[in-house]
């Protein structure tokens, strides 16, 4: 009898172990790609928008009529020079590549200060006209889709931003100030919007940690944008 029982006690731990111990979820290979398919996505837009306000703070520094504007462009180039080697070390540490990153390494803090049209432009627009000749590709200067939408394409969204900057380059005169601070206006709230949807869904890490933990600075300067000009 002791016998019996001790292999119906043997028996029950057996059907009482997890099973998802025991044997491999066949879902988790799936949500790991899709983890890295997000994680890309997002490091290659994030970058984008920090190149973007690099470049046009740039600009502004030089060609904002406003003190105001002028010292604002200056604090953010310095903010989003930390920046861009912040993102770019999550990026590193999470195993991320995209062609968004190399470009951004231009604009570390210690890296060769470059303006508007520079090498590193000229480089990504010779990128840029490669792509526009290919069947169904299409310049958007609109706001970018969501990452890990179907529209959405890393082409796509560096159309867009270099879009903008071309439309800040043509500004004329004292149109600047005021095509400036819309711009401005408009990429810290897509920013903002970019870095809560991925804080909020499962990711790669150490990315994912960067993404949360810079979302109150991009709350911060997201208000001084739109306080841009109130006056």
């Amino acid at each position: 009898m002791k016998t019996f029982h001790r292999g119906i006690w043997a028996a029950a731990i057996i059907v009482l172990t997890p099973a998802a111990r025991m044997e491999p979820s066949t879902a988790e290979p799936v949500l790991v790609e899709e983890e890295g398919l997000r994680s890309n996505q997002f490091a290659t837009e994030a970058a984008l928008w920090v190149i973007f306000k690099i470049e046009a703070g740039q600009m502004a520094a030089e060609l904002a009529e406003a003190e105001e504007i002028r010292e604002f462009a200056e604090r953010m180039v310095a903010d989003q020079r930390q920046e861009a080697l912040a993102l770019t070390r999550a990026a590193n540490a999470s195993a991320i590549e995209a062609d968004a990153l190399e470009r951004l390494q231009t604009h570390h803090p210690h890296a060769s200060t470059e303006g508007p049209g520079t090498v590193s432009d000229r480089n990504f627009l010779r990128a840029r006209e490669a792509t526009e000749d290919e069947p169904g590709s299409q310049s958007r200067t609109g706001s970018p889709e969501a990452p890990g939408s179907a529209a959405w394409s890393a082409t796509q969204a560096g159309q867009m931003i270099e879009g903008r900057l071309e439309r800040l380059r043509d500004v004329q005169g004292d149109h600047f100030d005021a095509s400036f601070v819309q711009q401005m206006r408009e990429a810290h709230e897509a920013e903002l919007a970019l870095y809560e949807e991925y804080a909020g869904a499962p990711g790669r890490q150490p990315i994912r940690d960067y993404a949360e933990t810079r979302l109150d600075e991009l709350r911060s300067w997201t208000e001084r944008a739109n306080a841009l000009g109130a006056d």
